[in-house]
């Protein structure tokens, strides 16, 4: 059973239609969980705006200066293998003529093979360089997916929170006037409801009529609505309104009256009665009133 966390109306107040009348227990948690998913589906809008621009020219100009600088590498690490190869030719003649030790050609052998390494890894480095480049220059259409999967998912967990607060707010069904609270803030919201919600802008009087003079009311009729004690009026002079609806079930009276001639177990049929002013009595609700339907007279 929810409990009331917080109440935003009082009695007498007016609110409008879908307006929150009160926070219940959760709803704190539910307006954090809101600002999280709402500030990461910014967050993952501006991931796909990124993603589809591409990269920023200063990021695509730093790849291909790598690229550049590579490539120098390998360019030098081949002309120093020219050399080597070079003199190591010609170290071979000397060492045929004996002119050279063994281990001096072995040197220059060393060193022909270490440049053949070296050169061997700057053109992989120069491939992964261009790569890198070209990744970083493209837009493609896989990131453009993955950034759009990770914004409509964002935006579906800002749509649960969302529902999720609906559960945790009461809101006015319709405009009207709160003539009673129920449930007040740490209290639980039983089955009577939160508040007791009028349109006291259109207020109806019911009439019970006796079942013997139903058939001379017709909607439509004019009617007059009197204080019951004219002695102590609850509203000033007389209302007059219109039959709006007539019931269609016959049931015993609800209002027992003061005179002990008066039959209590009268069967009788409740008319609605649309008043032409409702300001009189906003604020009576639930008044008992004399209510004089004017019918066409018997012939």
């Amino acid at each position: 059973m929810s409990r009331v966390d917080e109440l935003l109306v009082s009695e007498g107040d007016t609110v409008s239609a879908g307006q929150v009348l009160a926070k219940l227990d959760g709803a704190a948690r539910t307006e954090a969980e809101i600002g999280r998913t709402a500030a990461l589906v910014a967050l993952r809008e501006q991931e796909l705006r990124r993603v589809q621009a591409g990269a920023k020219e200063t990021d695509v100009a730093a790849r291909r200066a790598q690229v550049q600088s590579r490539r120098a590498l390998q360019q030098r690490l081949q002309g120093e293998l020219a050399i080597a190869q070079a003199d190591l030719a010609r170290y071979e003649t000397l060492a045929q003529n004996g002119a050279i030790a063994a281990t001096t050609l072995d040197g220059f052998r060393l060193r022909v093979v270490a440049l053949q390494g070296q050169i061997a890894q700057a053109m992989a480095d120069v491939e992964a360089a261009e790569n890198e480049a070209q990744s970083v220059a493209e837009v493609r259409d896989e990131d453009v997916a993955i950034a759009e999967a990770q914004l409509a998912s964002a935006r579906a967990e800002l749509a649960r929170a969302a529902v999720e607060r609906q559960y945790a707010e009461v809101r006015a069904p319709f405009a009207g006037q709160v003539v009673e609270v129920l449930a007040k803030p740490g209290e639980a919201v039983s089955s009577s409801g939160l508040v007791t919600l009028a349109d006291t802008r259109n207020m109806y009087a019911i009439a019970e009529v006796a079942e013997d003079d139903i058939g001379r009311v017709q909607v439509g009729q004019t009617a007059i609505v009197e204080n019951v004690n004219p002695n102590r009026p609850a509203f000033a002079g007389t209302l007059t309104g219109t039959v709006e609806r007539i019931g269609l079930q016959i049931a015993k009276n609800d209002v027992i009256g003061t005179d002990p001639a008066t039959r209590t177990d009268v069967r009788v049929i409740e008319v609605r009665i649309r008043l032409d002013r409702s300001e009189p009595v906003a604020a009576l609700t639930n008044l008992q009133v004399r209510v004089r339907i004017q019918t066409k007279p018997e012939t």
